[in-house]
């Protein structure tokens, strides 16, 4: 083929290979549904579906502590010194560490005995980050709240006890709270618990961002998404 006609080939037939791809190529919301506890029931899209059609919005919410209220844990996400290192409160100790990727806290049950927890989620990244680990139940688990947190401010571990306005107490475990029915329905977005009730309450938590995102104010985006995805409707 002559190189002229092959150029306005070229030419001609770009514009339409750029709206076939933006309309049926790489789908970033079904990327973002293959994540751990990510649903995509309800019309839920994810954050990355709003990127494409409004970068200046997405950019100003990624820099918000909204985006970070709830991360999975990992060397990007934990904040705190998982040193090794000792740290005492009312009159007994806990060892936050670290093996590899795995963020692990020794605590004491209560009755002289210790145990190992391992960090499953980070709750916070401006004042104080809180650590919950996952409890494996017959029937599905629950995440839990460990007794120390992480001030972010002071660089130092505080214990729970002596955070929540009421009088100290050496249980360590007067604050461990279940993230699934409490914390899961302000700062995720669209939440969905899936509490199983079997005996022992446990749950199969999903929710559409584990952080507070645009769907948490604006509602599910899949209509929008959808009518927009092609460029010449936009």
């Amino acid at each position: 083929m002559p190189r002229r006609p092959l150029l306005l080939l070229v030419v001609l037939s770009s514009p339409a290979l750029v709206v076939w791809e933006m309309s049926h190529g790489f789908d970033p919301a079904a990327r973002r549904a293959a994540r751990t506890m990510v649903h995509r029931e309800g019309g839920y899209v994810g954050s990355e579906v709003c990127l494409s059609c409004h970068p200046g919005q997405h950019a100003s919410w990624k820099r918000t502590f909204h985006r970070t209220m709830n991360q999975l844990a990992s060397p990007e996400t934990v904040l705190g010194a998982f040193d090794g290192e000792r740290v005492e409160f009312f009159g007994d100790w806990a060892r936050p560490h670290r093996e590899e990727d795995r963020f692990l806290m020794e605590v004491p049950n209560g009755d002289g005995s210790r145990r190992v927890a391992e960090v499953a989620l980070c709750v916070g990244s401006r004042r104080y980050q809180q650590y919950f680990e996952r409890v494996d139940l017959p029937g599905g688990s629950r995440l839990e709240r460990l007794p120390l947190l992480w001030h972010i401010g002071a660089q130092r571990w505080m214990h729970l006890n002596g955070v929540f306005l009421e009088p100290d107490s050496g249980d360590w475990n007067a604050h461990r709270n279940t993230w699934n029915h409490n914390c899961v329905f302000c700062h995720t977005t669209g939440p969905q618990p899936g509490m199983q009730d079997g005996g022992q309450t446990t749950f199969e938590t999903t929710v559409a961002e584990l952080g507070i995102a645009c769907e948490a104010c604006h509602g599910p985006g899949d209509k929008h998404a959808r009518a927009y995805r092609n460029p010449l409707l936009r």
